[in-house]
């Protein structure tokens, strides 16, 4: 199963895109003149060998810019307790995003601001990225976050040419590219619905995730 893209955000600073409704917090490094000697919050689901490895991310940081960023690891009820920060008026200065859900979940509800909000020009970010890269990070057309992390696991990638000539084409469910392709987009089509149930209370997670999973075994190019 594919696993989504993470996301950097930041509620009030201003370094790696995005930005938190709340108050309270550090002034914010970079555009908007956070000085050396400053402090911020970072928060994520990192912990273990992830927390270290970004932990010496966070001391490169510091090195090169003097402020200093404290790691807060939420290992649960990470969009609860996020929001739960950001209603109350004390969010992080930079929350790490797990996925496309919650990026979409955080930016309808105000919760984060559009990169824009930040004092930055989304299209000056343009020539830093490959095209593409910074889609995944806008919601409803505005640019909120940008992905820094994305993982793809057990992924068959395959030549139809070279799978006909092994006489294994009957695991494929179709020749057809476009077909394959329509059938991924309904699946993502279905993943924007199940996001839109959860909020509104009409379906439960542990319910939505069983669908979507079977939605996306039902996608699949193979029959295994």
């Amino acid at each position: 199963m594919a696993k989504f893209p993470r996301f950097l955000t930041l509620p009030i600073a201003a370094v790696i895109i995005v930005s938190a409704c709340g108050g309270g917090g550090s002034a914010a490094p970079g555009g908007s003149g956070a000085a050396a000697g400053a402090t911020i919050t970072v928060t994520s689901l990192w912990g273990g060998s992830e927390q270290e490895s970004f932990q010496k991310v966070l001391d490169a940081f510091k090195t090169k810019t003097g402020i200093t960023a404290t790691y807060q690891a939420q290992r649960t009820d990470y969009s609860t307790v996020l929001q739960s920060k950001i209603t109350s008026g004390s969010p992080p200065d930079v929350a790490i995003m797990p996925g496309l859900g919650f990026l979409r979940q955080f930016a309808r509800s105000g919760g984060i601001k559009k990169v824009s909000d930040l004092g930055i020009d989304p299209a000056s970010l343009e020539g830093n990225y490959p095209p593409g890269i910074l889609d995944p990070g806008k919601v409803d057309g505005e640019l909120y976050g940008i992905m820094v992390k994305f993982n793809s696991k057990s992924t068959f990638w395959y030549r139809p040419d070279k799978l006909s000539a092994a006489g294994a084409t009957q695991l494929l469910k179709s020749q057809n590219v476009e077909e394959q392709v329509s059938r991924a987009q309904s699946c993502r089509a279905k993943l924007d619905v199940l996001e839109i149930g959860i909020k509104t209370g009409q379906i439960d997670a542990p319910r939505a995730t069983s669908e979507y999973m079977r939605c996306v075994e039902e996608s699949a190019p193979l029959n295994l």
